[in-house]
């Protein structure tokens, strides 16, 4: 955590800082080419500059507190927008106990839940990132290797400043341009999962190094295939790059089959636009749609809200995974 920042328990398993920046209530407030990006829900607007959530990684057994800046002078990439905290809320293990007890969740897989994730044999890529909160609650849940992409502009104005300020996580954040239909940044996207697959995060290193004292409890996830978990918040609000994505994830998904890896796609979802559901049956028709785990589930804020049963995070998974693709086995 920052050094001026305080930490302050929002009631729900996560944590949210009152540091240097803006104070509850003026979240938001930043214009973006003169026009104002304020969200259209309370939610969002009590997020605060810096954000911060705590991440139980079952890799390190440590908890990790992790620090979001964030940059409004970029516009939305710049902000914690709701769907990048349930998409937070979803990775890190503090909602373990959450998820178990709720009836709703019980009829899913557990192939959908969180702690199931082998989170040391898992390589993780952030689409679309901005502040890089999903990437960052990866890194702090344990990933072998994780990367964040965005456009050139967003990684320089907040993304690397947060890559750099949560390097404490064990898991150092890469980060990529990536412009959807550039084959030269897709190109790089592929060199570096090559390069992640054959080197060791100092998450993968402090597992080894408990095996090598005599822990065995990890012995069956190191034999585990790897998997390459794709994720994306609030990815679905210009149609005119909906295929651009969905042959993105389509690429992603033929990268982890050519290296004999698991592959899945966390998407943390709101409707904001009737085109969206296009995108939606496209990714089911391409995937196999395993869940959907609603942001009432994530966050009780939402359970008196009338898009809560519409929002949420969505799992697809290769076709071509085995039914336990992201179950821990026993």
């Amino acid at each position: 955590m920052g050094d001026n920042a305080d930490t302050n328990h929002d009631g729900n398993g996560g944590a949210s800082c009152k540091g240097p920046g803006r104070a509850s209530g003026s979240f938001y407030t930043g214009e973006y080419g003169g026009v104002s990006f304020k969200p259209r829900n309370a939610i969002a607007n009590e997020f605060q500059d810096p954000f911060c959530f705590h991440a139980y990684s079952p890799v390190t057994m440590r908890t990790n507190t992790v620090t979001v800046t964030q940059n409004f002078t970029v516009g939305v990439g710049g902000c914690v927008w709701e769907c990048g905290d349930l998409l937070r809320r979803f990775l890190v293990a503090e909602q373990q106990d959450v998820l178990k007890h709720t009836k709703t969740i019980s009829t899913i897989s557990k192939t959908t839940l969180p702690w199931t994730f082998l989170w040391n044999q898992t390589t993780a890529i952030e689409l679309g990132c901005g502040t890089a909160i999903g990437a960052l609650a990866a890194a702090a849940a344990g990933s072998k290797a994780v990367c964040a992409t965005d456009f050139a502009h967003v990684l320089d104005a907040v993304t690397r400043a947060n890559a750099a300020s949560n390097k404490h996580l064990g898991c150092p954040v890469a980060l990529r341009e990536w412009s959807w239909g550039n084959e030269e940044h897709e190109a790089e996207i592929i060199k570096w999962i090559d390069d992640a697959s054959t080197s060791g995060s100092a998450n993968t290193r402090k597992t080894k190094a408990a095996k090598s004292r005599g822990d065995k409890s990890r012995t069956s996830a190191d034999l585990a295939p790897q998997t390459l978990l794709v994720l994306g918040a609030d990815l679905a609000y210009v149609p005119e790059v909906f295929d651009k994505l969905v042959a993105c994830l389509q690429s992603l998904e033929r990268a982890s089959q050519a290296r004999g890896w698991k592959f899945a796609f966390a998407f943390a979802h709101r409707p904001r636009l009737p085109a969206a559901e296009d995108l939606l049956l496209s990714l089911e028709d391409i995937f196999s749609y395993h869940a959907f785990v609603s942001s009432s589930l994530l966050d009780k804020r939402y359970q008196n809200t009338k898009y809560a049963a519409t929002t949420g995070v969505r799992i697809y998974t290769s076709k071509r995974n085995t039914p336990n693709v992201l179950l821990e086995t026993t």
